[in-house]
């Protein structure tokens, strides 16, 4: 499964939660913004933007209701690898993180997975 497979409302609201996450620490890292540049190109989105449309909470709760647990599981990877795309998680983007899976319904041992797999060192 990829990004391109998700309906035109997964990605718009996949977007949303990259620009949350990105903003989690009220940083702007340029690895984060060329990430989330690459996702709008590769899942061919009229737009790239860097502001959310909806609030997180709007937002992955109407993400695990319209998506399957393979889609979630994609889209927790992804922004797993946004989060720590700028090669740390701090303690403000693991907030995040837990808070996501959380919403997701995505067991916290699971992200933490996922955000080690991402984690490269410099």
């Amino acid at each position: 499964m990829s990004l391109t497979e998700l309906s035109e409302e997964q990605k718009e609201l996949f977007l949303d939660l990259c620009i949350h996450a990105m903003m989690a620490d009220r940083t702007f890292a340029e690895e984060e913004k060329e990430l989330i540049e690459r996702y709008c190109v590769k899942m061919r989105l009229p737009e790239i933007r860097f502001t959310a449309l909806q609030e997180f909470d709007q937002a992955a709760d109407r993400l695990l209701e319209i998506s399957s647990r393979e889609e979630l599981s994609l889209i927790a990877e992804e922004i797993a690898g946004l989060i720590v795309s700028d090669h740390h998680c701090d303690e403000v983007e693991e907030r995040f993180a837990w808070r996501l899976a959380d919403r997701l319904k995505i067991k916290r041992t699971e992200f933490s997975q996922l955000l080690q797999k991402n984690l490269k060192p410099v």
